[in-house]
Parts: structure tokens; sequence; C-alpha cells
């Protein structure tokens, strides 16, 4: 055999392995950011794709041609990813949203000193409060008990882990 057959030959064989290891499948990882408090879209997935013949085309959904959503909202979402040899994947994506933070709280006033006790439920614990009062004065809140202040004005943020922060008006 002549080396010029040879050479074409090894070529033939070569591009031959070569493509049936490209030719293996699209695959493809996410990177998902879910919503991080309710009523936010800061949601995001982003596409880690390999395998196939590159370049990638991306068709989501929502009309986006990238690798990447952002500013989503809580949700289904879906891609399709298509190769330059035309295969075709189609990857499904859930964004969750955070559980609603709901602060509920009752007050009892007696000679101008207000007890005000909490129930926090949803968000993702552990909890913190803070209060403003109308004269500007600020300070810390107990939420397992009753916080015993002057009558008047106050603002309280009551937040959770995650930083979702809910504005209650109390005044006594």
């Amino acid at each position: 055999m002549s080396f010029f057959l040879r050479i074409a030959l090894l070529c033939v064989l070569f591009n031959s392995l070569y493509s049936n290891v490209w030719a293996q499948g699209l695959v493809v990882k996410e990177d998902i950011r879910h919503v991080k408090c309710e009523g936010d879209a800061n949601g995001r997935v982003k596409l880690f794709v390999t395998g196939g013949h590159p370049p990638y085309q991306y068709k989501w959904n929502d009309g986006s041609v990238h690798d990447n959503l952002v500013n989503l909202k809580p949700g289904n979402y879906s891609c399709v990813i298509i190769d330059s040899k035309q295969n075709v994947t189609r990857k499904n994506f859930r964004i969750h949203g955070s559980q609603r933070l709901d602060v509920n709280h009752s007050v009892e006033s007696n000679n101008g000193i207000a007890a005000i006790s909490f129930n926090v439920r949803g968000g993702e614990s552990p909890y913190k409060a803070t209060f403003v009062r109308n004269d500007g004065s600020y300070g810390a809140f107990d939420l397992n008990g009753k916080n015993n202040l002057e009558s008047g004005a106050y603002t309280i943020y009551v937040s959770d882990s995650r930083g979702c922060v809910k504005e209650l008006i109390v005044d006594n």
C-alpha cells in the first residue's frame, strides 16, 4: 500500500472515530438560582453545553436565544438546544419562589407602656426584628416574647435568613 493511501485511510479512520465521539450527544448542565423573596424576579438559569457539534443555538420558551435567562419569576422554563449538525435536546427547569413571610402582632397598652408580641410564619428562619420609633430612636425586638416599649408610633422590620423583610406600622 502506498504512503498516500495509508495516510488517506488513517484520516478516514480518525475522522470516523472523532465524529463518533462528538455524536455522543449534547450534554447540558445548569446552574439555577431560585427567587430570593416573594414578589422578586431574581431567579436565573445558566446553561453549560458540551458534546455534539458547536456552536449551539438556544431557544427558550420565552423567546430568548442566549445560554442563560435572568430576572426570572417563579415558574416553569424550557430550552431547546441545537448544535451545528441539527442535533436537538430539550431541558425543562423550575424556578422556585420563597415562602411568603407573614408577621402578626398584638399590642397591649398599660400606663404608657406597650407590650408588643409577634407571631412569624413563612420565610426562612431564623428571624430578626428591629424597630424605628417616630422620634428616630431604634432597637431590636425579641420575637419570642413580649417587648415593652413606651407608647408611640413604631415602624417594625422583621427579616428572615434570606434577607426578606416585612414592614409593620404600630401606633399604640
